[in-house]
Order: C-alpha cells, then sequence, then structure tokens
C-alpha cells in the first residue's frame, strides 16, 4: 500500500479547489446561520489524513526534522485555546482543519515526493475551476451541487459578490470556492508555480500544454477581481525577478529559472488582454465613488479598528480558534450574520483566537523556517505572495482551503531549498 502514498498525494493536491463537504452541524449567529459556523469535514481532509497514514513513517531530510517538530508544537499550541474557547465546538473543528493542512505540509516534505509532480498537480486542479469561473462571469450565475460542494450564486442576489456599473452588475468568479478572493488566491499561487517554475526545453508538445494554460489561469484570475489575489500576482513577479537579479551578481550565472521569460511574456500579453477585453468591471473595482467599492474598503476598516477590541478579551490563549465571529458579535451587538466576518489580516485574526501563546509558538516555528529556506527566487515568489494574501485576506487562517493553500507553498519553499526549481524535468 505505501507505494501509492506519492501517487494519492498528487491526487489531494489536484482536489484541493473543491469544496465537497459533510456538514454534521450549524451553529447561530444573531439568530441566524453564519459560515464559520458551519462544523463539517471536507473529503480531501479524509485523502490527506490518508496519506499521512499510508506514508508513515515519513521519509524526511534530516535537515527538516527540527521542523516538523516545531510545527507540532504550533499545533499543539493552537489546541490550548480550545478550553478557552467561546464555542468549543467550533474550535475543535477548526483546530482539526489546521491539523490536517498541518498533515499534508509534512507529507510534501517526505522525500519520495516529486515536487515537479507536486506543482503539475496543484495547477491541473484549477483547470476546471478556472472554466467554471469563465462560465460564471459570462452566464451571470452559479450552479448549485451538493456533490461538487458548489453553492448558487446568481448576480442579482443580494449577498453575492459583484462589481456594479452604471445599472450593471457583474458577477465575479467564484470557481469551485466559496468566495473569488479565495479562487483568485490560488490562481495567484498557481500562475507563479507555472510560470516560475516552467522550463521551455526540447519536449515541444510539454512546453506548448503548459503554456496554452497561461491564458486560462490568467482570465480567470483577472474575472475573479480579486485586488488582494492581483497585488499577490504582482509581488510575486517583482520578488522573483528582484532574487533573479541577486542570484545572477552573487553567482556571476545565469539561474536554470532565466528561461521563465517566455512564459512571463505570454503571461504579460494574456494579462493585457484580459484588460483590455473586460476593461469596464476591471476600471470599476478601482472607483472609489461606486457604492459597492466603497462599502469595501469601509467595512474592513471597521473590522480593523475592532480588532483591539476582540484581542484584548482573552490575550494569553485567545477567544478560541475558530471563533473570531463570535467574539466580534459580542464586541458589536446588533448586526446581522454576514457583517461578523474576521479582520482581513491573517495574522491579526490568528492572533486574536489563539493569543500569545500560539504566536509564540509560532515565531518559535518561524525561526527553524527562515534558518532552512534558502535565497531561491521561486520559493521566495510564492511566499511573497501568500504573505501578501496575508495583509488583505483572512481566509489564510479562517477557511480549510485557506490552510491548505499556506501549507502547500510553505512545504514547496522549504522542498526548493534542498531540490532546486519545482519543475525540474
Amino acid at each position: 500500500m505505501k507505494r501509492y502514498f506519492p501517487h494519492l498525494v498528487y491526487l489531494a493536491l489536484f482536489l484541493l479547489p473543491w469544496q465537497t463537504r459533510y456538514i454534521f452541524d450549524q451553529k447561530l449567529l444573531a439568530g441566524e446561520a453564519f459560515e464559520y459556523g458551519v462544523l463539517s469535514m471536507y473529503v480531501v481532509q479524509l485523502l490527506v489524513v490518508l496519506c499521512f497514514f499510508l506514508g508513515w513513517p515519513l521519509q524526511i531530510h534530516p535537515a527538516l526534522r527540527v521542523l516538523v517538530r516545531r510545527t507540532g508544537i504550533f499545533v499543539l499550541a493552537a489546541a490550548l485555546s480550545i478550553p478557552f474557547s467561546l464555542n468549543m465546538d467550533l474550535s475543535f473543528i477548526a483546530w482539526s482543519h489546521l491539523l490536517i493542512a498541518a498533515l499534508l505540509f509534512l507529507c510534501l516534505l517526505d522525500e519520495r515526493i516529486r515536487m515537479d509532480r507536486v506543482a503539475l498537480a496543484f495547477v491541473a486542479g484549477l483547470i476546471l475551476p478556472s472554466l467554471l469561473g469563465l462560465g460564471q462571469f459570462f452566464w451571470g450565475s452559479a450552479f448549485a451541487s451538493t456533490l461538487l460542494g458548489l453553492a448558487s450564486h446568481s448576480a442579482s442576489d443580494l449577498g453575492t459578490s459583484v462589481i456594479e456599473g452604471e445599472g450593471v452588475r457583474w458577477m465575479r468568479a467564484y470557481g469551485s470556492f466559496g468566495h473569488p478572493n479565495l479562487f483568485g488566491g490560488y490562481l495567484a499561487i498557481g500562475l507563479i508555480t507555472l510560470v516560475f517554475g516552467l522550463r521551455i526545453d526540447g519536449r515541444r508538445r510539454k512546453s506548448v500544454i503548459q503554456l496554452s494554460l497561461i491564458p486560462l489561469l490568467v482570465f480567470a484570475l483577472i474575472l475573479t477581481f480579486s485586488r488582494s489575489a492581483w497585488i499577490a500576482l504582482t509581488v510575486g513577479i517583482v520578488v522573483f525577478f528582484a532574487g533573479m537579479f541577486w542570484q545572477r551578481r552573487r553567482s556571476n550565472r545565469l539561474s536554470p529559472e532565466a528561461t521563465s521569460v517566455i512564459p512571463f511574456a505570454v503571461m504579460l500579453l494574456s494579462v493585457a488582454t484580459a484588460v483590455i477585453i473586460f476593461h469596464e468591471p476591471f476600471l470599476a473595482r478601482f472607483n472609489p465613488v461606486l457604492a459597492t467599492e466603497a462599502r469595501s474598503v469601509s467595512e474592513r476598516l471597521d473590522l480593523l479598528r475592532s480588532f483591539p477590541s476582540v484581542w484584548k478579551d482573552d490575550v494569553i490563549f485567545g477567544v478560541g480558534i475558530g471563533t473570531y465571529t463570535i467574539g466580534l458579535a459580542a464586541v458589536v451587538p446588533g448586526l446581522p450574520s454576514f457583517a461578523y466576518q474576521p479582520v482581513h489580516v491573517s495574522v491579526l485574526a490568528a492572533l486574536a483566537e489563539i493569543g500569545v501563546a500560539g504566536l509564540l509558538a509560532s515565531l518559535y516555528w518561524l525561526r527553524e523556517f527562515v534558518r532552512r529556506l534558502r535565497p531561491d527566487p521561486g520559493a521566495l515568489a510564492v511566499l511573497a505572495a501568500v504573505m501578501t494574501i496575508s495583509l488583505f485576506d483572512h481566509y489564510l487562517w479562517s477557511l480549510w482551503s485557506g490552510l491548505v493553500l499556506g501549507a502547500f507553498v510553505i512545504g514547496v519553499a522549504l522542498r526548493r531549498a534542498l531540490d532546486g526549481p519545482i519543475i525540474s524535468r
């Protein structure tokens, strides 16, 4: 059975975008159901757990074993918030999501896992969601499917993420995710992985297939209208080329990733084409006068102002992992349930939920991570993109799909430190 371990890991990465889950309870907030009150387990989580036990004992390079232990310490430190939680049921489920994301991270460190296949599985998993996202934008609606974990959306419905123009509502692309920002984050990481891990070599057919995926992912990313994802991709590109320049000056030789100029050119051309075609909603997204955009900025600022009040409820152990919204409702009562969101900065959301104890454990982990990371342009690019997202969105901490995206990026970055480029063959 152990021989199936790598293949199941690749399958899990391929299936990450799909939100199929079993919901076994729903908590209420302000008398209404809310997303952060759903108690559920995702199908792909069961696959990750199976991968971990099939691969045990994991074959991890000695240089990374200290980091493995510190990962365990961080996960246990996060569990300390559960007894002090505002809702222990929610906290236990949220902690289990964190634990399973950590298990996938450990699986990615296993030396039997090939990074070229990891990258290709992750990117390939975004093809169907991207096609779905394009259809959602043009149709102005999204169909529901329990089997696929899809919710129904329509541009005419209140609560749907839209871009508003003069008498026009464009529905943002959700893909297979619960929110366009989350979809955009995956696409940004997928593009960086594809563009800056892609080598143009003699195998023409493989190169053409990989290059043809770039416009698809770019168009889907534009249609999410996720500003955080756009910024993350931009920062990742800048960091990659800065790393290339630094590496060139230091070693006086070009990195094997210098061939990224061709896929990068394809990406730039695709971005320019998409912006020209969809210029009206694109420009509307940056118009602060429009009601939708002004409300978005205002809500984010209000959540940021409320953070100190939520955090001070329990500075040491936090309000409980997964319960930020309940803490916010206690501080700012009287709002409808959908108005209660975690603060849109992942680090602050985590600090409020697991407190200083969890923060110290994360810093203990981070110290070892920085020691093991080498200045590889590709690794720095994906890490910079994820760090950028964490400054503008909370899902890297508050949602399963965000947690596992972070686990993927960190695992790939560490393996690059040992193995070299993501797609090496």
